[in-house]
């Protein structure tokens, strides 16, 4: 993926996550089977359930990217 100019920007157990240079793009990588996958996939499906959840989601990822954070870490607390 860095050869296709991607960026490595998070290195974890079992998951990794790329953006591109000028952060348009972002790729998570993960073992299959993983913690870290079975969490991702219950979310994408109660929000692909539910849709009162996914609108209330979306909300929040809007009102999220309107503030001003100092960095990547700071948007994923809030």
């Amino acid at each position: 993926m860095e050869r296709a100019g991607y960026v490595l920007r998070v290195r974890q157990p079992g998951h990794r996550m790329v953006r591109t240079p000028d952060l348009g793009v972002q790729v998570h990588v993960c073992t299959a089977g993983s913690e870290w996958e079975r969490r991702h996939l219950l979310f994408r499906d109660r929000l692909r359930h539910d849709a009162a959840d996914r609108a209330a989601y979306g909300r929040h990822r809007q009102h999220l990217a309107e503030q001003d954070r100092p960095d990547m870490n700071a948007y994923a607390a809030a």
